[in-house]
């Protein structure tokens, strides 16, 4: 059985724009429900197993590293309940982990 990471359960749930040079993917954030008046400012940033967000608007910033935590951060939690990802679905990348 493959390896699900928490990149492909956001990138199946949230419409990120290209990543930029330093590779952040920009959103319009959910969790302050910015409406992108002066652009998409909030997003994720995909390096290996740690996911990054953070927007730029309300200052809700969090980090997800495996090799570090072994449960989801609460920060990291409010995000995706904010984008609607389902308990279910990312749990699966935390059981993974603990194995």
């Amino acid at each position: 059985m493959s390896k699900v990471t928490l990149e492909e359960i956001i990138r199946n749930h949230v419409h990120l724009g290209r990543p930029n040079p330093q590779g952040w993917c920009p959103v319009l954030c959910k969790v302050c429900h910015d409406h992108g008046k002066k652009g998409p400012r909030a997003a994720f940033k995909f390096e290996g197993d740690v996911v990054g967000y953070h927007c730029f608007n309300c200052s809700h910033s969090t980090v997800y590293d495996p090799a570090v935590s072994r449960s989801m951060p609460r920060k990291m939690l409010e995000v995706m309940d904010a984008y609607g990802i389902p308990d279910s679905d990312w749990r699966v990348v935390i059981f993974q982990n603990l194995n």
